[in-house]
């Protein structure tokens, strides 16, 4: 038995030394450790490592005299607990008891989309230049309506049921990323022709953009502070803006002013705390295993838990409910929803 024990904690080492080389950004050493120990699952990145260091110092010092335990008072805050747990419970559906409960399709490929923070609607943007919002509630009706039925409606009928609530059009360039204002009935819209737009989609006659506003460079992604006062957006240029909003180079997400996730070419996603701008930990995403040059993309679900014929582009997640979208290369979004329970 103490030879196995001495197995497992030996393992435990080795992946607390992978998981500590990735925290700290050394993705080639880590990989090649990996490799040489068949380390499995994967080790997320993770500073347990130090701290367990740190600790065992502290201790040493103790018992030599040099230091007593305890003398440092570290007030408990009221952070996210980022350690790096093997038995983790969460409560979000597996991905095998999503299906797909409606496909909207554009002229181009889909890269973009969006939940409203009430998760009544979704918008798509696509590289045709072209923004729909989409009713969930109506999407989820058609999904459960039998094709026979839905055949005999009427014009009428079935334009009230049509899923596809609003179409815009107001960029001359691929629409690259989209967000609902927190308060009003506003999307926010980036594109690759160097704005940012905001249509007021509760008027079914409006098409066109009320308000722009004009950057230096590409738009790659935007989010809405939750007050709904400001915008933050990112560019290809490496500088992100902070806009004032008016209201009657990394992907970048806002959760409860606490929290910014952000993503980049460099195939990491960072999570960073606002009230000391520091990063908290690194996610290592695409590329583990060679150069990091893939872009990554990642999004806050709805818990904090953890179809298509081409490349998945762009996810987001309801952040009220056991549901997604996804928009692909084959033009299409694809609107995903938890299987019922079934006997």
């Amino acid at each position: 038995m103490s030879g196995d024990s001495e197995i497992k904690q030996r393992e435990l080492m080795y992946r607390l030394m992978i998981s500590q080389l990735f925290y700290d950004g050394h993705q080639g050493l880590a990989v090649n450790l990996s490799n040489i120990v068949k380390a499995h699952p994967a080790c997320p990145p993770a500073d347990r490592l130090f701290k367990v260091l740190k600790f065992g110092l502290e201790v040493e010092e103790e018992l030599s005299g040099q230091k007593k335990l305890g003398t440092e008072n570290v007030a408990p805050g009221s952070g996210i607990d980022l350690e790096y747990e093997t038995d983790v419970q969460t409560i979000s559906p597996e991905a095998a008891q999503y299906e797909t409960c409606y496909v909207t399709a554009h002229k181009g490929p889909c890269r973009a989309g969006a939940f409203h923070n009430g998760g009544k609607l979704i918008a798509t943007g696509s590289e045709d230049a072209s923004i729909k919002i989409l009713d969930v509630e109506r999407m989820l009706a058609k999904s459960a309506t039998p094709a026979e039925i839905i055949a005999m409606e009427t014009p009428q009928q079935a334009m009230e049921n049509h899923p596809v609530i609003r179409t815009l059009y107001d960029h001359s360039g691929e629409v690259t990323c989209l967000d609902f204002h927190p308060q009003h009935q506003i999307l926010a819209s980036g594109s690759r022709d160097y704005s940012v737009r905001f249509f007021e989609f509760s008027k079914p006659s409006v098409k066109k953009a009320y308000k722009s506003i004009q950057e230096a460079a590409e738009v790659r992604c935007l989010s809405f502070h939750p007050s709904g006062d400001y915008i933050l957006v990112g560019t290809q240029h490496p500088t992100c803006m902070y806009h004032k909003c008016w209201c009657d180079s990394q992907s970048i997400r806002l959760y409860q002013s606490q929290y910014v996730l952000s993503s980049g070419k460099d195939s990491l996603v960072k999570l960073w705390e606002l009230s000391t701008n520091r990063c908290l930990i690194v996610y290592t995403g695409a590329g583990a295993t060679g150069k990091q040059e893939h872009r990554t993309q990642a999004v806050f679900n709805h818990t904090e838990d953890y179809g298509h014929n081409g490349a998945v582009r762009y996810i987001a997640h309801a952040p009220t409910g056991p549901a997604f979208i996804t928009c692909s290369e084959d033009f299409r979004a694809r609107f995903w929803y938890r299987k019922a329970d079934s006997d």
